[in-house]
């Protein structure tokens, strides 16, 4: 699906070094994977204020911000008063920065779950990864695969 979202980007590449890697993959083993082939290479790493929020608890997140620029992406369901509340991460680093583009009304996990439940959202995704959800029924629970 990535391979098909990104696919009018020539200049992004679709890695599956995460697919590939036995086990549990964490974020900083590529992180670490990808600074050892492109040593001179500038990451980012964009994350929703919801995943911010909780990035403290993320397996060796200060390795992660040793190697990547943090960038969060607001969302709507969080609260100013609670996005400033963990904003811990502006107090001690200067490797996290805040995106600013228009907010989206659904979490990747409310999307899913909107195709579990047999509706389509091909305006939240590109029509090639709708009809690839669709053609492959994805995220149905087994019992409504006969859709």
């Amino acid at each position: 699906m990535a391979r098909l979202a990104f696919d009018a980007c020539p200049q992004t590449v679709v890695d599956e070094m995460e697919i590939l890697r036995e086990g549990p993959s964490f974020t900083i083993q590529t992180l670490s994977e990808l600074q050892a082939r492109h040593p001179e290479a500038v990451f980012f790493l964009v994350v929703g204020q919801d995943q911010a929020a909780r990035f403290s608890q993320w397996h060796e997140w200060q390795q992660i911000l040793q190697i990547a620029q943090l960038v969060v992406v607001a969302r709507p369901m969080i609260s100013s008063e609670t996005a400033v509340a963990h904003e811990w991460h502006n107090l001690h680093t200067d490797r996290v920065i805040q995106m600013h583009m228009p907010l989206m009304g659904i979490s990747s996990s409310e999307l899913r779950a909107s195709y579990a439940l047999g509706h389509t959202q091909s305006d939240l995704v590109s029509p090639l990864v709708a009809d690839y959800i669709q053609q492959n029924q994805l995220y149905l629970e087994p019992h409504d695969r006969s859709r």
